[in-house]
């Protein structure tokens, strides 16, 4: 665009500008794709800038929600990425895994008994290499028996 013509956004550009900022693209990157400057930006495509990142974090929570309660693969690492973002759960220091393991013991056999009650839930190889781990672990970590 020439130096002082006056910047008139369009659909086209409105919805550039919101496919580019879903993705992540930063504010100053879509400016210069635009060929207009960061306040223009701001200035006339201020909606899209405040809506579409919100949209795109919506949709892809959908989606990893649906990951996280849906049997499969992919199940525990979505479950435990939602749980850590979204329900403050965070890995415990390597002192405080060993001296919390009776605490462990309980969190596993609770998202065990978890997984057990859910409908049509069919584990796969690593789902049951990690469920028999589980048993045979426990009776070492209640704190009944110790």
């Amino acid at each position: 665009m020439a130096q002082g013509q006056k910047h008139e956004p369009t659909d086209e550009t409105r919805a550039k500008v919101r496919s580019l900022v879903a993705v992540g693209v930063p504010q100053d990157d879509v400016a210069k794709i635009l060929e207009v400057s960061a306040p223009t930006l701001r200035k006339h495509y201020r909606e899209q800038l405040d809506v579409a990142k919100a949209e795109a974090n919506a949709q892809v929570a959908g989606a990893l929600f649906r990951i996280a309660t849906t049997p499969g693969r992919q199940q525990v690492t979505a479950a435990i990425f939602w749980l850590k973002c979204q329900a403050g759960w965070r890995d415990r220091d390597p002192v405080q895994t060993h001296v919390h393991a009776s605490a462990d013991s309980a969190t596993a056999q609770t998202l065990l008994a978890s997984l057990k009650e859910v409908k049509d839930y069919v584990p796969d190889d690593e789902d049951r290499a990690f469920l028999e781990s589980l048993d045979a672990r426990a009776g070492d970590l209640d704190p009944e028996r110790n």
